[in-house]
């Protein structure tokens, strides 16, 4: 049986926290958790900031260590540790995590700096006191770990993993030395196809058009070269952003408006399916519109989304049976219910700041997704209803440099 694996969030440079980091350790693996800590595991000349995101990725709970330290402005990786932390629980609640107040960090202190909106602080923290008995209560919180169900990221690997399926070890594990990326103590050395298919899935699209160039001919079907390109495209998609949308589109009440400082279609769905962490064929539905409108501007959305939702979800009406409007009603409530959301994706213009308040109310089981373009609108125009700037904002061209990196993938293995 796999060990459950512990993730430790923690700033090296807080001496304060070395013995109990040492004790904690040791104490999990002890109880028969495999703990992962950086300055335990990172191995020499390893890329530590994939290695650290394939670990946040495959872990089954996480501790997160909260010194003074790691609120200054300038400490900006245990809040990004802990905001990629906050993803894996937004998709899976049951997914554990155990905040320590360390020192005289209080739950005051989450209120401030890079940790103000994460809203850490609606997790049960754990109190430093007594070393051993500190330990204790974290270990305790983990007890019950015995199962563990695959974690996304495992999900998604063995998805590329069995699209692999056929081909000789030796390609394979050429393929593995062309990417070049270590990932630890996690790396699966005696299943060299779960190996590849994590290093493509932790490293941007284009790293891993040489891998796919090298596979593609060896392929036992032509399709599953595009396959696995199209679940490892949005690995350039920075997570913490990416969080936000899981977290507002799984909100039972008043889900915030999604704002995303782009303006391809592309990027929004790469976006959606980064946050999701699932393929193409079954990540969270997307519907556009045709931004076509008469005077009765919110009506004619309402049914173009209508048209859409019933198209996308392949209702038809039944003239024995129920309503396709009551049918179609029922089942947005079902995913809504089951966290498996729906977007309308709209570009921002200036006729919707008018009728934007009027839309989120009339459809409250669906999250707008709205790309504003490389400028962000006036911020005034959205104070009536609630919204969410995905950040880190993305940098002028970065989503160029992304749909030029999948375009000659998509010239490499269709040649």
């Amino acid at each position: 049986m796999k060990k459950p694996r512990i993730f430790i969030s923690h700033s090296n440079q807080d001496p304060e926290a070395i013995l109990f980091l040492e004790h904690l350790y040791t104490e999990l693996e002890k109880c028969g958790f495999d703990a992962l800590v950086d300055r335990k595991r990172l191995q020499p000349g390893a890329t530590w900031r994939d290695e650290i995101y394939t670990w946040m990725g495959l872990c089954h709970g996480a501790v997160i260590l909260l010194t003074e330290n790691v609120f200054d402005p300038n400490s900006l990786w245990v809040p990004r540790e802990t905001s990629i932390l906050l993803w894996r629980k937004s998709l899976y609640p049951d997914f554990l995590i155990v905040p320590v107040f360390m020192g005289a960090v209080t739950e005051r202190h989450l209120e401030r700096g890079h940790f103000k909106d994460l809203n850490l602080g609606e997790i049960e923290a754990v109190l430093q006191g007594d070393l051993k008995l500190t330990v204790r209560q974290i270990i305790e919180r983990f007890e019950g770990l015995k199962w563990q169900a695959p974690t996304p990221l495992e999900e998604l690997s063995s998805q590329v993993s069995s699209l692999l399926q056929g081909l000789d070890e030796d390609i394979v594990r050429r393929a593995v030395d062309i990417l070049r990326i270590e990932l630890g103590p996690w790396d699966p050395a005696n299943d060299s196809r779960r190996a590849l298919a994590l290093r493509m899935l932790q490293v941007n699209l284009k790293h891993s058009v040489d891998v796919l160039e090298y596979i593609s001919s060896y392929l036992e079907r032509e399709s599953n070269a595009n396959r696995i390109l199209s679940i490892i495209a949005p690995s350039w998609v920075d997570l913490c952003s990416a969080r936000w949308i899981t977290h507002c589109a799984r909100l039972k009440d008043q889900k915030p408006i999604v704002l995303l400082n782009a303006h391809r279609k592309r990027t929004a769905d790469m976006y959606i399916q980064r946050a999701c962490c699932r393929p193409q064929k079954t990540m969270w539905p997307v519907i556009t519109l045709s931004e076509i409108y008469g005077e009765a501007t919110v009506s004619e959305i309402l049914a173009e989304v209508d048209r859409a939702l019933l198209r996308t979800f392949r209702l038809e009406e039944d003239p024995f049976g129920d309503n396709v409007a009551e049918r179609l009603d029922d089942l947005l409530k079902t995913r809504d219910e089951h966290g498996k959301p729906v977007f309308l994706l709209m570009r921002y213009q200036s006729y919707l700041k008018k009728f934007l308040n009027e839309l989120h109310v009339a459809l409250p089981r669906i999250t707008l997704f709205i790309l504003t373009g490389n400028e962000l609108p006036d911020m005034k125009d959205f104070e009536s209803t609630p919204t969410r700037l995905l950040e880190p904002l993305l940098e002028q061209g970065v989503e160029e440099e992304a749909q030029k990196d999948f375009d000659y993938a998509i010239s490499v293995i269709r040649p």
